[in-house]
């Protein structure tokens, strides 16, 4: 089993739960905005304000909010929302993979909006899907 690293950050801005986020200015995490932003990882929850701590999951298994369905162990990468899609498009940060837990022996494709379970790659480059 793997172990999920977290890091205490501090919220450049008030950030929703479970949405990747990246470094913004002054060190800070804050909202992805672009599809080619380079995440740091998932909040594991919410932050209200600017200079709030939060804790973000950066490598091994963590909940995430989906944008699209997408099939078992697909590579996936964030919309401009910070939602997990299918990393599809050239120049995409590949963040790691969906890793869904069996339901009755099978693996279930992902909500098309809603959480299920990613697992981070600790490497989160650019590189083409």
């Amino acid at each position: 089993m793997s172990t999920t690293i977290t890091q205490l950050c501090i919220a450049a801005e008030a950030l929703d739960a479970y949405l990747f986020v990246k470094v913004g200015t002054a060190e800070k995490v804050a909202d992805i905005a672009l599809i080619t932003d380079e995440p740091l990882g998932i909040t594991c929850a919410p932050a209200t304000a600017d200079g709030d701590e939060v804790a973000i999951a950066v490598s091994g298994y963590a909940l995430v909010e989906f944008a699209e369905a997408v099939a078992p162990f697909t590579k996936i990468g964030t919309n401009a929302d910070g939602k997990a899609v299918e990393a599809d498009t050239t120049n995409q940060n590949i963040v790691g993979y969906y890793a869904p837990e069996p339901v009755d022996g099978a693996m279930p494709d992902s909500p098309s909006a809603g959480r299920a379970r990613v697992y981070l790659y600790a490497d989160k480059s650019t590189e083409s899907a």
